[in-house]
């Protein structure tokens, strides 16, 4: 996860709004008047090869809140959960219930899917961010149609610079 915390502080810092103090004196002075920053990291739930990364997403996301702490800020983890997953859902969810600010939506139909896309601001695609791409090459995102269809919709990609996102 310490890429991925890597990977928003070099978004952060390349936004000036965000390091201006009067904007985080702002942000600190009045967070729940904000619509918060939403994170979404869209993907089946399973453990193994190209798994999609949602206990690093969690991990990450607690570093984001601890580094940054007036920004309103929430991360949506969205997908199906893949047969024969229940004891990594479980390990999943015992993450979510302790994390402020992380929803976990299971199984949705199209219809909910593209409102919850439509709500994002930010899409994260980690699948194979802890795996070396020279060693393992199928454990990277082959193509990654779930990122493609956020940045369809407006979503700013924070990617995994391999496989198919880096192409």
């Amino acid at each position: 996860f310490a890429p991925l915390f890597a990977l928003w502080q070099t978004a952060r810092e390349a936004n000036p709004s965000v390091n201006d103090v009067s904007m985080r004196t702002r942000l600190c002075s009045k967070p729940a008047k904000h619509h918060p920053v939403h994170i979404l990291l869209l993907g089946r739930f399973f453990k193994g090869e190209q798994n999609k990364g949602h206990v690093e997403a969690i991990r990450a996301f607690h570093l984001i809140k601890q580094s940054e702490p007036c920004v309103n800020v929430k991360l949506t983890l969205a997908g199906h959960v893949a047969q024969g997953q229940g004891s990594y859902l479980r390990k999943v969810r015992k993450l979510v219930k302790t994390s402020q600010g992380v929803e976990l939506i299971l199984n949705l139909k199209a219809e909910r899917l593209r409102d919850v896309i439509r709500s994002a601001d930010i899409v994260w695609s980690i699948t194979g961010l802890r795996d070396d791409v020279r060693l393992a090459p199928a454990d990277s995102e082959h193509f990654g149609l779930g990122l493609l269809e956020c940045m369809s919709a407006g979503l700013v990609p924070i990617a995994v610079d391999k496989g198919g996102p880096a192409e």
